[in-house]
């Protein structure tokens, strides 16, 4: 099941008709597979793609943790363009702080606006 359909009821679905599924979880819950994320015990499928089973205690849910050397890079060199236009506009305010002064309140603005547009772009191929 797709992220985006993931539900408290759509689980209770599934598991009271003793279906099998496989849900995909929001990125946030990593933070509590951190201790398997690091360790081995991962299995490769496939070039680059790798799989390793968590099961829970209770015996109720084993999760799939995938981790895939294409989607690594990818998120790399997504990283490496946001800090490249970050780095841009931080020049373009620290140029005209030097010519002209700004408060600090203004240019905490300036900056959280920067931020915040940068991350919103999916591809950062353009600056802002």
């Amino acid at each position: 099941m797709d992220r985006g359909m993931v539900s408290k009821e759509n689980v209770e679905f599934l598991r009271e008709r003793g279906r099998g599924y496989i849900l995909g979880t929001p990125k946030g819950r990593l933070k509590s597979f951190e201790r398997e994320l690091l360790f081995g015990g991962w299995t490769s499928i496939r070039g680059g793609l790798e799989v390793k089973l968590c099961p829970r205690a209770g015996g109720e849910e084993t999760f799939i943790l995938c981790r895939s050397a294409d989607r690594r890079e990818k998120e790399r060199a997504m990283q490496e363009r946001f800090e490249k236009w970050i780095g841009l506009g931080l020049e373009k305010i620290a140029t005209q702080c030097r010519r002209r002064g700004h408060k600090a309140v203004a240019v905490a603005e300036r900056v959280g606006r920067l931020v915040g547009r940068n991350a919103l772009q999916p591809d950062f191929s353009r600056p802002t």
